[in-house]
């Protein structure tokens, strides 16, 4: 996590890999948060998932994420 502009734009990077080669599967997501006003922030982001062998990660993926979200504070 790292802040940008005054601590108005943040990015993120959360990864998470399972099995010593990530065999087992894995999913990254990545995403941007941006401050417009104090009462208005924008988000959004990607999340990958990758199938492993075996266990729950089986069978995701194909199941590949893609978010934005508009906040209004009043």
């Amino acid at each position: 996590m790292k802040s940008y502009f005054n601590d108005t734009l943040t990015l993120t990077l959360l990864a998470s890999t399972f099995g010593i080669k990530a065999d087992d599967g894995s999913f990254q997501r990545l995403d941007a948060e941006y401050d417009v006003t104090d009462a208005i922030s924008i988000r959004a982001g990607v999340v990958f998932y990758h199938s492993g062998d075996k266990g729950l990660y089986k069978n995701i993926g194909d199941n590949d994420r893609l978010f934005i979200e508009l906040k209004y504070s009043f």
